[in-house]
């Protein structure tokens, strides 16, 4: 027979807590704003879906989201001049999350049960087509 658990849903803080502690395993800085950004894509998330936000897997995927953004954009960035830094400037600046790497649009990592397979798979590739596009 199916065995069926039901959860409650993780705080807004501990949401924010099992990102910063993700960000932390890797050796990755949140700037205070940065952190500010989290806690307002988690927040707006969860108001606009509270029932799909997929609780600790939103974390993770909002970690993993922007840490592909932050390598696009410091790919763009450091192309044009690194030969003047020092070697801790250069490694804070790799292992550094701002508040534009945390711009985020969730509405695609949501998965629905209401919605089809065929749906939620062309989310997903809606999804992975804006990370490629940066």
């Amino acid at each position: 027979f199916p065995l069926h658990i039901d959860f409650p849903d993780y705080s807004l803080q501990e949401l924010a807590a099992i990102a910063e502690n993700m960000y932390t395993a890797r050796d990755y800085i949140l700037t205070p704003n940065a952190k500010r950004q989290l806690l307002q894509l988690l927040e707006d998330t969860i108001r606009r879906y509270p029932k799909y936000h997929g609780n600790g897997r939103l974390s993770r995927n909002i970690v993993e989201t922007s840490l592909r953004k932050q390598a696009i954009r410091l790919n763009q960035e450091l192309a044009e001049n690194t030969s003047e830094m020092t070697p801790a400037e250069y490694r804070k600046i790799l292992m550094e999350i701002l508040p534009i790497d945390l711009q985020i649009d969730t509405s695609l990592m949501i998965t629905k049960p209401e919605k089809s397979e065929e749906e939620n798979i062309a989310d997903l590739g809606k999804y992975l087509k804006r990370l490629a596009e940066g």
